[in-house]
């Protein structure tokens, strides 16, 4: 599900609904922005329009500014120049940490908190990721370096990456535009195509992280009566079928070094209508069949992927 920022913008959530709106009219194109907000407000977990409305009222100004000190302390170690705003949450914490927007008197940077990350591969192999990856023409907000050359800096308790501040709209949303969608293809392409070596493939797509097999967990959720039990059982049958088609004995493809997450919640549409990637600091390896399966999954099947 997603979740709103700290201190949400509606104009930020209207444009969300208009590109949705593109999504569906490839689909439907009798669809109207009133279906595309009510299933918008759904992928934020409410009933409708009205009611995420009325969460962004009530949630408006009461963001966190971060304290003064730090903001100069994070500034100065990355060489930004001179603090001349305040440093606001422009997202709630997620499983990296947190990001920030500060603004100096040489323009705004995006930084954020590392403190939850688990990295695949080091800051540095991510950075020669997103370089090779923008001089091959990906649009991505460029990885700012410390005075001191490095990429995250422990300031004020907390590890820190700093970025470029490229404008842009807000996060995408599932199902997407055929335009955004091809967009998203050539850009899998481009990466894919940088053949960057990487040991290993990403933990996250190449192991089990349970035990428990569906008919298993489908008899669970049946005897704890879950709302969703039922359909669980029934898809049961589909979920053994695609697990054959990669046997545990089956040998994987070769990785690439790779964005790793190129779903809707790590991209952005500029005004010029190019399309920006974030979410670098999952980078790792994977095989680029596996990758653009993944893709088709995030941007078609699940509304909130990440």
């Amino acid at each position: 599900m997603k979740t709103l920022p700290d201190n949400p913008n509606l104009d930020h959530l209207r444009q969300q609904a208009k590109d949705l709106l593109a999504g569906l009219r490839d689909a439907d194109p009798t669809s109207t922005l009133t279906q595309a907000q009510a299933a918008l407000a759904e992928q934020y977990g409410f009933r409708g329009w009205t009611d995420l409305k009325a969460e962004v009222d009530r949630l408006r100004g009461q963001a966190e500014v971060a304290d003064r000190a730090l903001a100069r302390a994070i500034a100065e170690h990355y060489g930004l120049g001179e603090v001349v705003g305040e440093m606001r949450p422009i997202a709630r914490a997620d499983d990296t940490g947190r990001r920030w927007s500060l603004a100096t008197d040489r323009g705004r940077w995006a930084v954020r908190t590392m403190d939850t990350w688990w990295p695949i591969v080091d800051a540095e192999t991510d950075v020669a990721l997103q370089q090779a990856a923008d001089a091959a023409g990906v649009l991505l907000p460029a990885p700012v370096r410390s005075r001191a050359g490095g990429i995250v800096e422990s300031i004020g308790g907390h590890s820190w990456r700093v970025y470029e501040w490229l404008h842009s709209g807000p996060p995408l949303s599932a199902p997407a535009s055929s335009s955004v969608t091809r967009e998203v293809g050539r850009i899998l392409a481009t990466i894919h195509g940088l053949a960057l070596p990487v040991d290993r493939i990403s933990p996250w797509h190449h192991s089990r992280l349970s035990t428990v097999g569906w008919p298993e967990l489908a008899a669970t959720a049946t005897a704890a009566r879950a709302g969703w039990a039922a359909a669980l059982g029934e898809a049961v049958p589909t979920l053994l079928d695609l697990d054959a088609i990669a046997a545990p004995d089956t040998p994987a493809p070769e990785p690439v070094l790779t964005h790793n997450v190129l779903g809707p919640a790590s991209t952005r549409l500029t005004a010029s209508g190019r399309l920006v990637v974030v979410g670098w600091e999952h980078a790792g390896g994977q095989p680029p069949s596996w990758e653009l399966a993944n893709a088709l999954l995030d941007w078609t099947v699940n509304p909130a992927a990440g």
